[in-house]
């Protein structure tokens, strides 16, 4: 991610963080989403914005499935994630990733 790289940090796990975030709000929110991006010292924080008011779910999965492990990446990847409602409508999906 040339963003990231600009910052003079690496790391391939915010690129993969991005979208399986992006891949979640357009599968499960049936949405249009926005990206953020910004950082802390080595810390990236990664955040899709969709118009859904549901949050998300980590689901259980069939080891040969072809879908269901967007979640369970986000979550072995970032030192964190979350939720925050949108008083409006919708919510911003975050994760924290460390590029050290």
């Amino acid at each position: 991610m040339g963003v990231v790289r600009g910052w003079g940090l690496a790391s391939d796990d915010v690129g993969l963080v991005v979208s399986e975030l992006a891949a979640n709000a357009v599968l499960h929110a049936r949405s249009s989403f926005d990206v953020s991006l910004y950082h802390e010292g080595r810390r990236v924080v990664v955040e899709i914005a969709d118009s859904n008011p549901r949050p998300p779910a980590m689901a259980t999965f069939p080891p040969s499935g072809p879908s269901g492990r967007g979640l369970v990446i986000v979550d072995r990847l970032s030192t964190a994630w979350g939720v925050v409602p949108l008083t409006s409508r919708g919510k911003v999906v975050w994760a924290e990733v460390d590029c050290t």
